[in-house]
């Protein structure tokens, strides 16, 4: 009876040292594949690739251990995507530091399979429902009654896309 015991216990531990390597090999192996597309294990790139919808890319970011309820500073990603972000929410990008959970970015670009595999990997709800919450009132401010609100938003954006051709427009002549 001992020895049944001492048999199951053996295999129950090697069992579970075997589950680790295997788990530690496919964090490795899922590192190795985001290499070879050519992407860093990086919170940007995670990023750019939940905005772009690319459901292979954010499965290997989070099989390789990336944070589901990554809270990510919008003003350090590219022009590009700020405003595609903003843009989905109803209203152009504010030049603040914003702090958006990636659930709510793939909620608010439409990808909600990738929004599935971040809440199945662990991403906190509240945190993004509070965020979706705050942007869909200020968007809904922009687009109100209060025409002026709106305007002032409308004359914000007008203006920063003027002094970006009239940067371009001085760089090309130099």
């Amino acid at each position: 009876m001992r020895r049944i015991r001492f048999q199951f216990v053996l295999c129950l531990v090697m069992s579970i040292v075997f589950a680790a390597c295997k788990q530690e090999d496919s964090v490795f192996e899922a590192r190795r594949k985001l290499s070879e597309i050519g992407l860093e294990f990086v919170e940007s790139d995670f990023v750019t690739q939940i905005i772009k919808g690319d459901e292979l890319s954010v499965n290997l970011f989070l099989t390789a251990g990336m944070n589901p309820n990554l809270a990510v500073d919008i003003s350090k990603l590219s022009k590009k995507w700020q405003e595609r972000i903003f843009e989905n929410y109803g209203f152009p990008y504010e030049e603040e530091v914003i702090d958006l959970p990636v659930l709510s970015i793939a909620r608010v670009c439409g990808h909600t399979s990738i929004a599935s595999m971040l809440i199945g990997a662990g991403a906190r709800e509240a945190e993004a429902d509070e965020a979706d919450e705050y942007f869909r009132a200020i968007a809904k401010m922009a687009s109100g009654p209060d025409r002026r609100f709106k305007e002032l938003y409308k004359l914000q954006y007008l203006a920063k896309k003027r002094q970006e051709l009239e940067k371009l427009n001085l760089s090309s002549e130099e």
